[in-house]
């Protein structure tokens, strides 16, 4: 089991903290003391001040602290104790009276390359009595860490050349990587070189040029956050014509539509609509920023 269902949450305080309550209307466990990590999985976004927390939990409470053992395990991990991260201590104590402890850790922002998903395994250094054979998983648990870098405007409608000539580089160059109305499982993609420029009246929203080359611009908006919310959304708005169907409207299907600013790269899902016939499926989408000089690059090989 990845997490002990309700195991701390719903236990009781305990009289004398060995007894349990059996007034309060619940079952509560009172058997033998065993501690564990709360969860098997934990990942984490790493930021510029990144600071984490893993727990640790005991079956029952006692009226004196217990010292527990953290162990880093080197077999099966990739990320590096003092260059990715670090822990605050070796050990962690479980207060007298509380059946919880917290692991500290520390990422290490700058030893992380924007494309890293690294990971490392703890143990718990305990005795043999105080481990539960019913959860014997839960004596190790995998911290996967990946880099969250800020949102911040400006790069995504940066053009190294501006400066040169603000008026001739007023864009943003990205590639567009289409599924429908070019391909219709989802599975594959045309990819087109399109230019982006920032709405004026909403420092948040793209204009994306003519993606589908039926002449209309696609509006979407970023919406700036921290980890795990770095959402964006294409309002409903018509977004490419076909022959047998006319104009086909397209809009954002929702949470699955993120982007990343390390990358610069935006994935998006959108509902493929007509108003009288209804849906024709959501398909998959994705912007990826360029730099000019490959942008020119691309134009020359015939994109």
């Amino acid at each position: 089991m990845k997490k002990i269902l309700s195991m701390v949450s719903l236990m009781c305080l305990c009289a004398g903290f060995s007894a349990c309550d059996k007034h309060s209307g619940y079952t509560y466990y009172s058997g033998k003391e065993y501690i564990m990590f709360a969860q098997t999985e934990h990942q984490y976004p790493v930021e510029q001040k990144g600071t984490f927390f893993v727990d640790v939990a005991s079956t029952v409470a006692c009226n004196y602290d217990r010292t527990v053992g953290i162990e880093v395990v080197g077999k099966g991990s990739s990320a590096i104790e003092g260059r990715h991260f670090d822990l605050k201590e070796r050990n962690v104590v479980i207060k007298a009276g509380e059946r919880t402890a917290k692991v500290e850790i520390l990422g290490h922002y700058d030893a992380f390359a924007s494309a890293d998903s690294v990971g490392t395994r703890l143990r718990l250094v305990i005795p043999e009595s105080q481990q539960w054979e019913l959860y014997p998983d839960n004596l190790e648990t995998t911290v996967s860490f990946y880099k969250f870098c800020p949102y911040i405007n400006e790069e995504w409608f940066a053009n190294e050349k501006r400066e040169s000539d603000p008026q001739k580089y007023d864009y943003a160059n990205y590639i567009f990587y289409a599924s429908f109305p070019y391909h219709q499982d989802g599975t594959q993609f045309d990819k087109f070189l399109v230019k982006v420029r920032r709405d004026a009246s909403h420092p948040d929203r793209m204009i994306v040029h003519d993606p589908f080359g039926t002449g209309r611009n696609m509006k979407m908006d970023l919406h700036p956050g921290g980890a795990g919310e770095n959402f964006v959304s294409v309002p409903a708005q018509e977004g490419f014509f076909t022959s047998n169907m006319g104009w086909i409207n397209i809009a954002s299907t929702g949470p699955d539509c993120f982007y990343n600013s390390c990358e610069r790269f935006i994935y998006f899902t959108l509902n493929c609509y007509v108003e009288q016939a209804g849906s024709l499926g959501a398909y998959p989408y994705m912007l990826e920023w360029i730099s000019e000089r490959k942008a020119e690059e691309l134009r020359n090989q015939g994109m």
